[in-house]
Parts: C-alpha cells; structure tokens; sequence
C-alpha cells in the first residue's frame, strides 16, 4: 500500500479506487504479501481480503498469472462516485492490513 493512501497510519479507502491511466482491467492485486511489495517502490503495509468476500461484493477477481490478478466491476471515481466510493469502503472493511515499511529506491 501506497504511504499516501494511509491518514495517521489506518489505511483509507483510496487504496481500493482505481487509477485512470492505469488500473484499465481493474484494481491490481497480488497474489502474496511479498509479491505485493515488489508491486510499488515506497509502501506502508499490505492488506489482504478473502477471495469469498470479494464475490461476495459482486466483483470478479480474474489472475493474470500466479503472481497478479485484478478485481473488475469497480467504477472509476468519474464514471460512478458513488458506486466507487461505496465499494472502496467495502473492499477496506473486509481488509486486514498488517504494517509492513518498505524502500527499494
């Protein structure tokens, strides 16, 4: 996770809104709390969420290869903010994070 996505140190749901740009097959995954840290250069923590919980929320998680996935049916913030924004806090709330500082600058 992001150090930005975090305020005061508890993760915040811009972790789960995708990135226009970039998060164009989805919100990006990774399939292991090591494999998630080689996702971005500067993290904070890594949080991980139950395949079951994330149907559930009827999103689809679809891997790329053993390594990375991506969860679809989440809007960008400017095509649906609501639906974004309810289903950021969802994906938060079924989160655990654990606190994990990494630089590989």
């Amino acid at each position: 996770m992001k150090p930005s996505w975090f305020e005061k140190g508890v993760l915040t749901n811009k972790a789960y809104r995708r990135i226009p740009g970039k998060d164009e097959d989805g919100l990006s995954v990774a399939s292991s709390h090591e494999v998630a840290k080689l996702t971005i250069t500067v993290g904070k923590g890594v949080a991980a969420a139950q395949i079951n919980a994330i149907s559930l929320l009827n999103l689809q998680l679809v891997r790329d290869d053993d390594d990375h996935g991506c969860i679809r049916g989440i809007p960008y913030d400017n095509e649906n903010w609501n639906l974004a924004m309810e289903l950021a806090d969802k994906l938060l709330a079924i989160s655990i994070v654990t606190l994990d500082h990494w630089n590989r600058r």
